[in-house]
């Protein structure tokens, strides 16, 4: 990779950010949606903060792992040299995070509901037509739910979740299936992406160092 030190410092202050929005983040959604419930409140959490947070949390951790594990495949607006640096980057945080899995990070669903949402709308309003009645939450948290449970406001109803947060289980789930199958669902567990945030974190700090103290913008030598 051409200008290897500028390249790692670069590239390792860029995943550094990742995470800790991630955390951050994480935390700050955990903060909002407490569990088990307080006394007295409802089941229902009704906050847009919620999954604003959420939308970060998974934007973060979708480029985190375009970052540290890119494909390597040929693209058409590859150089050469463009394909090598890739290559590089990708065994430099291979080397780093060895023994670091990022099994949640690395999955792609939930991401795609993002970044697809409107698809999938347009997709359940078709499906929707003359199927039986159901129960539609958009951008709702729940303190606790399970996939193919129903809601005590609506029992007679199977609940199809567009974008849906769990406290419980600190998971967010998305459509990805048919009316007839409700339970197909796109979900990211927001406590394992912070944990995988973390522990990138922690390696991180081990090579690189901690954290500056007033982290702000950057200007590295070529």
């Amino acid at each position: 990779m051409p200008n290897l030190r500028f390249a790692a410092q670069a590239l390792v202050t860029e995943a550094r950010t990742l995470c800790t929005t991630v955390v951050a983040d994480s935390d700050s959604l955990f903060a909002m949606t407490p569990e088990p419930p307080p006394a007295g409140s409802n089941l229902i959490i009704s906050d847009r903060e919620i999954h604003r947070l959420v939308s970060r949390v998974l934007s973060a951790a979708a480029n985190l792992h375009k970052l540290v594990a890119p494909s390597v495949k040929k693209r058409t607006t590859d150089t050469p040299r463009s394909l090598v640096a890739r290559k590089q980057r990708k065994e430099m945080f291979r080397e780093l995070l060895q023994g670091i899995g990022l099994p949640e990070t690395s999955r792609e669903d939930a991401r795609h509901t993002l970044e697809h949402f409107d698809e999938r709308l347009d997709r359940l309003i078709v499906e929707l037509e003359g199927a039986p009645p159901a129960l539609v939450t958009l951008d709702l948290a729940l303190y606790s739910w399970m996939p193919g449970t129903r809601l005590p406001v609506a029992p007679d109803r199977p609940v199809i979740p567009l974008r849906l947060y769990v406290a419980e289980s600190r998971t967010y789930y998305c459509f990805d299936g048919s009316v007839e199958q409700p339970t197909v669902l796109a979900a990211a567990n927001i406590g394992r992406l912070r944990s995988e945030s973390e522990a990138v974190l922690d390696r991180i700090r081990e090579w690189f160092g901690p954290e500056p103290a007033e982290p702000g913008g950057y200007m590295f030598p070529t």
